[in-house]
């Protein structure tokens, strides 16, 4: 009988080891994510919790409705009323007869009966004796506008955009050849139910359609002292677009 070498006891010995490890090692499947591998983090299993609606009464119709910080305020019948713990309440030191309420430029605004007011946390204070019929942000400032003309808010106050001559119009054939207008009559821009600003053009809505102004220096001859009324829609507009 031949006799074992070193050599080959510890061949021996290291194929034994193999094989045991082999069917001792549990199987890893390759779905199987280590905690230090893994890319994902599991959604715990809990109640879903839905959007909670609440009614809120009031005794007269709801027509505006603006939110400042914290506070909501609504116009129910001309008054103005605060939300506080789920019933409306009277809203001290707010004007009278409000028609339009909005949250514009980090201040509310409201239209009443006897002018305008800005509400900026303290105290309501009217900025103009003029009613405005509504409010927008247009070019990073809030403007207003009345039936027949059109503000822009500066320095605590509104001034108007209409120019020293007047409004101008968009018909070719009433420019001549210097770039001024010959007007059989005065352009009117009103009545004017709504404003809004889109793409860096004030957008007006009128009884009898939709126009937009252009004023400043994108106006067609580039005089900073003109503004035009470019009307393009004369199809009276419905009013359910004035809300």
């Amino acid at each position: 009988m031949k006799r074992s070498t070193l050599p080959d006891l510890v061949t021996a010995a290291a194929v034994w080891v193999f094989l045991t490890t082999s069917v001792i090692a549990p199987a890893t499947s390759a779905n199987t994510n280590a905690e230090s591998h893994r890319f994902w983090k599991p959604v715990p299993d809990e109640v879903y919790l839905q959007e909670m609606g609440q009614k809120i009464t009031s005794d007269k119709p709801v027509t505006s409705v603006a939110a400042y910080k914290d506070s909501v305020f609504v116009v129910a019948g001309g008054t103005m009323k605060a939300l506080r713990d789920g019933v409306l309440g009277d809203a001290p030191g707010a004007p009278a007869g409000v028609k339009r309420l909005r949250f514009l430029g980090g201040a509310l605004w409201a239209a009443a009966e006897n002018g305008t007011y800005r509400f900026t946390g303290d105290a309501w204070a009217r900025v103009a004796e003029k009613p405005l019929n509504d409010f927008c942000v247009h070019l990073g400032k809030v403007h207003g506008a009345a039936s027949d003309e059109i503000f822009r808010f500066e320095d605590g106050k509104f001034v108007s955009l209409k120019p020293a001559g007047g409004y101008l119009q968009n018909d070719t054939t009433m420019i001549m050849e210097d770039g001024t207008q010959v007007l059989t009559d005065p352009v009117e821009i009103g009545p004017v139910e709504r404003i809004a600003s889109y793409s860096g053009t004030l957008y007006l809505l009128r009884r009898a359609g939709l126009a937009l102004l252009i004023c400043g220096q994108t106006s067609s001859r580039g005089r900073p002292d003109e503004a035009e009324l470019l009307v393009i829609c004369t199809t009276p507009v419905p009013s359910a677009l004035a809300l």
